[in-house]
């Protein structure tokens, strides 16, 4: 995970389909260091999306976590992911 880890940077492209490609806002190691959490940013109606990456078998496999109108949505990912509490209240998607 480690090295998967230190080839992410901010503004770097995390993925790239026939809709369009999402580049990397923020990300950080999940408290258990087993997983690292990603928030992407792309041309979308919801332009916020967060992603968790771990390892499955010999493979790294990366699981949708949602996408956001709210890009505090992908803070609120991160800050969880990590063990730490949320004290931003409540975010515009939570009443979607």
């Amino acid at each position: 995970m480690k090295e998967y880890y230190d080839n992410l940077s901010k503004g770097k492209v995390f993925s790239k389909n026939c809709y369009g490609e999402s580049t990397i806002v923020d990300y950080a190691m999940f408290k258990d260091d087993k997983a690292i959490g990603v928030v992407t940013q792309s041309n979308n109606v919801k332009r916020t999306a967060c992603c968790k990456i771990y390892i499955c078998g010999d493979k790294f496999a990366h699981e949708n976590h949602g996408s956001y109108f709210d890009e505090r949505g992908g803070e609120r990912f991160l800050i969880m992911a990590q063990g730490l509490e949320w004290t931003g209240g409540d975010i515009f998607d939570d009443f979607c």
